[in-house]
């Protein structure tokens, strides 16, 4: 399997992109089931000279692939791992659609501020000043990790973010308000987080 670029959330053109890497997987996915239906039903010589000439190119790669003679042209793992890559890009797809659908929105709070990062997919917490170390061991607990390029402690622009700020003390808006307060698009029916 060709390893692909990775498609940014901040990129207009994201699900479409995604949506033609999902068709791609699933045309391969047909067509290496088919080369080992073909190798199955005609054995290894038979199904070169048996095949059309697409399926043919794709039983001789998979063939070569696999380095064995008793064995069909794709393995059970590549199966496997082109379904993986199916589920990704799946699941891929609903994460931007449901992020897209969703206005997160910055605060501040006693000794700096958390900016909602579109361009990066990123929560990112700027201080101050320079923070202690029991404070610096909270935003680690919490998969905050610091960005020296920005300045700023960062984790994934998603609702579990979002969430988990609530529970780090020194994070809390200066104004009074809750952090789900300032989110008001954020979906309150499951506040649970692990």
């Amino acid at each position: 399997m060709e390893r692909r670029k990775p498609i940014c959330t901040a990129d207009p053109q994201a699900i479409e992109k995604l949506a033609d890497r999902l068709q791609e997987l699933q045309e391969l996915r047909n067509d290496m089931k088919n080369a080992n239906a073909l190798w199955r039903k005609t054995q290894r010589k038979k199904a070169a000279e048996a095949a059309d000439e697409q399926t043919s190119e794709l039983f001789i790669q998979g063939y070569r692939a696999s380095n064995q003679d008793d064995t069909e042209p794709y393995s059970s793992l590549d199966l496997d791992y082109n379904y993986y890559e199916i589920m990704k890009a799946r699941s891929r797809m609903k994460e931007i659609v449901h992020l897209r659908g969703m206005d997160y929105f910055g605060w501040e709070f006693d000794g700096g501020k958390a900016v909602a990062n579109y361009d990066t997919n990123r929560l990112q917490v700027f201080f101050d000043g320079e923070l202690t170390e029991s404070q610096k061991y909270r935003m680690n607990h919490y998969r905050f990790a610091w960005n020296p390029s920005a300045l700023a402690w960062e984790r994934k622009l998603n609702e579990k973010s979002i969430r988990i700020t609530e529970r780090i003390e020194f994070l809390k808006p200066s104004d009074g308000r809750t952090v789900k307060e300032h989110q008001p698009g954020l979906n309150r029916k499951n506040e649970h987080v692990r």
